[in-house]
């Protein structure tokens, strides 16, 4: 089974769409009768735009948001790992996606984020130690311009 959302893949979450492939034809239907009885269907107004995002995307695949996205978060990834070289006791540990997971050698998320006065997840709400934690790489252009500045002026 593989499921995706229109908003994991371009950042629209308003429009609550997603959809699943499925292999077994059996277990495709069993979802598909929990879908129509947990839920109130799906909005036109969703759905327009749904139709209308995944139409200007396949359209001009160059000039989509997805493509647009991709390069903001490749940026912001860039400039979040020049700002963590400044400070070698935490360590940018993902490559990619809509979240920068980061490791305090011998620190705590508390330590990380108290000390710079930014919120992320701990850890240990994913199941890992709290020398972990998750910033996430979504936030407004303000928002990400202010943790950066936060990273580098401490």
């Amino acid at each position: 089974v593989m499921i995706f959302s229109l908003a994991k893949v371009t950042g629209h979450a308003a429009c609550r769409i997603g959809w699943a492939l499925v292999k077994d034809p059996a277990m495709a239907a069993q979802m598909h009768r929990y879908v129509l009885l947990n839920s109130m269907g799906i909005s036109l107004e969703s759905q327009t735009v749904a139709a209308q995002i995944l139409k200007s995307t396949a359209d001009d695949p160059v000039n989509s948001c997805i493509t647009y996205a991709c390069k903001v978060l490749e940026d912001r990834r860039d400039r979040l790992a020049l700002a963590l070289k400044g400070h070698p006791e935490f360590e940018l540990l993902s490559e990619w996606g809509l979240y920068a997971w980061i490791r305090g050698k011998g620190d705590t998320s508390d330590t990380f984020m108290n000390r710079f006065g930014i919120l992320g997840r701990p850890g240990n709400a994913f199941g890992v130690g709290d020398e972990f934690f998750r910033l996430s790489m979504g936030a407004s252009n303000q928002i990400f311009d202010e943790l950066l500045s936060r990273l580098n002026n401490s």
